[in-house]
């Protein structure tokens, strides 16, 4: 017979299963646990062997409930969340922002050129004014006296006394001119009617030698045939005859050399007569030139004497409208000093001034940005100067609508955005921010986006332009750079701009 199970107290049966529940909230579990325990004590009395399978199955139960409730809760695997970044990608032509000057060609503040007094103020603030209306008149001392007028119409009279006596003087120097020709053809025929004479005299000549030879022979009969001095009176008056013939035959022949020096064209006399006429038509062709000249002088002077007036009395240069008027009458003004502000039709540029390098990589292809008053206006630039206009930096012009010019005043600055580089960096060195670059001891590298993940890349650098710098290896066309500075490689990211 088998041996009979110890019943034992209800509270050392529960002991064990107050182990097995106590790492959970099994209030219920316990109790119905209790309840079976009870009836199982009850079958034990009566079927031991049983009862001890029983109690081995109920407490194998309580175990594997046990190690099911005692697991912890596992949790559920949350992938980690995208990072926003901003990126910059290679392909797009970068921008540097530099401050540009507003120049109003339309707004000029007239001052005076002269001193002078203020005699009378001719317009008010808010008229409409025309090109060359007066605005002020000035004098010269507070009698209302006016020197410039005087000196004006000097000038008018010495112009005008110019004018009319050109003609008179004019006929003078070509009746001169005449004159002087006539003079030279005269000389001329002279030396002609000489030329002529030459021959006559010569034949005159010989006919007096010829007579003096004859006179000679007789002279010599006569004297070889004086026997007792019967011939003397006949010698006598045939050698005062012979001297006669021979005073003749001297004057003939030096009548003859002076005709022949005088007649002749290659001879002084004929150089003289031709440097006369050469020199006075000189003189008369700069008597001509001087008098054409003291005409124009005399224009010019009159011209200079009524700007010099016209100082005195500034005027408008163009249609506008008059928006301040700076002096009152009798007031003494000195050169500079502000007279009145005019309003006409406008024209607005922005002038950037940059260094040589950046404004040689201006892009032409894309646009530049203005930044007015809050707005954007996107235009490309009108000139790019090739060489430095302020010292040493270069003008970038641009063209500023009229619509923004009641927002914006003369020599006002505002802010530009310049492209630099070109928007197609398959043919040339990209340029990326300076804030994109990370540097180690021995290389420079930049995170760029792939597949959605923050990747890095080793590039090469080259020269620094403004917040750029040139990249001349590493980079893609269509890479996107990480500018945000908080990523690592790994890290998933989405771009926002």
């Amino acid at each position: 017979m088998a041996k009979r199970i110890k019943r034992l107290p209800s509270s050392k049966r529960s002991a064990p299963i107050n182990r097995f529940v106590k790492f959970g909230n099994l209030k219920n579990l316990k109790l119905k646990t209790k309840n079976l325990l009870k009836k199982a004590g009850n079958i034990i009395d009566r079927r031991p062997l049983v009862s001890f399978f029983v109690v081995l199955l109920a407490i194998f139960i309580l175990i594997v409930a046990g190690s099911i409730l005692r697991k912890p809760k596992q949790e559920a695997t949350i992938a980690p969340p995208e990072k926003e970044i901003v990126a910059y990608s290679i392909g797009s032509a970068p921008t540097i922002k530099v401050q540009a000057q507003i120049e109003k060609s339309g707004v000029i503040k007239v001052v005076a050129q002269t001193p002078g007094i203020v005699s009378t103020v001719n317009v008010t603030e808010g008229q409409e004014v025309s090109k060359g209306t007066t605005l002020v008149s000035l004098s010269s001392n507070y009698q209302g006296g006016n020197a410039a007028s005087v000196q004006r119409e000097i000038a008018f009279q010495t112009n005008k006394n110019a004018k009319e006596t050109y003609d008179i003087q004019k006929d003078l120097i070509n009746k001169q001119r005449d004159l002087t020709n006539k003079t030279d053809n005269n000389s001329d025929q002279l030396r002609d009617i000489t030329s002529k004479s030459i021959d006559e005299t010569k034949s005159l000549l010989t006919l007096n030698q010829d007579i003096i030879s004859s006179l000679n022979t007789t002279l010599s009969s006569l004297e070889s045939t004086n026997v007792g001095g019967a011939n003397d009176a006949q010698i006598l008056q045939t050698k005062q005859i012979i001297s006669q013939y021979q005073s003749a035959v001297n004057q003939l022949q030096a009548g003859v050399r002076t005709s022949e020096y005088q007649g002749a064209g290659d001879k002084p006399p004929a150089d003289l007569s031709n440097m006369s006429k050469d020199l006075t038509q000189r003189q008369l062709d700069l008597q001509e030139k001087a008098l054409t000249l003291s005409v124009e002088i005399s224009a010019l002077q009159l011209k200079l004497a009524q700007i010099q007036e016209g100082m005195m009395y500034p005027s408008s240069p163009f249609v506008g409208v008059i928006e301040r008027v700076y002096v009152t009458e009798g007031e003494s003004v000195n050169p500079g000093t502000p007279l009145a502000l005019i309003h006409g039709a406008q024209k607005l540029k922005a002038v950037a001034r940059v260094p040589r390098d950046i404004a040689q990589k201006i892009s032409q292809i894309d646009v530049a940005t203005l930044s007015i008053n809050g707005k954007s206006y996107k235009t490309a630039p009108v000139y790019i100067s090739t060489e430095a206009t302020d010292g040493s930096l270069y003008s970038v012009i641009f063209d500023v609508p009229t619509d923004f010019q009641n927002n914006l005043t003369n020599n006002e600055f505002i802010t530009v955005e310049l492209p630099v580089g070109y928007a197609d960096t398959s043919t040339s060195v990209p340029f990326i921010p300076l804030d994109a670059i990370y540097q180690s001891t021995d290389a420079s590298y930049v995170f760029v986006t792939k597949n959605g993940e923050a990747t890095t890349k080793k590039i090469k650098l080259g020269a620094i332009v403004g917040q750029f710098v040139q990249v001349e290896s590493g980079l893609n066309q269509g890479d996107e750079i990480i500018l945000t500075r908080t990523v690592v490689a790994g890290d998933k990211v989405r771009r926002v701009k």
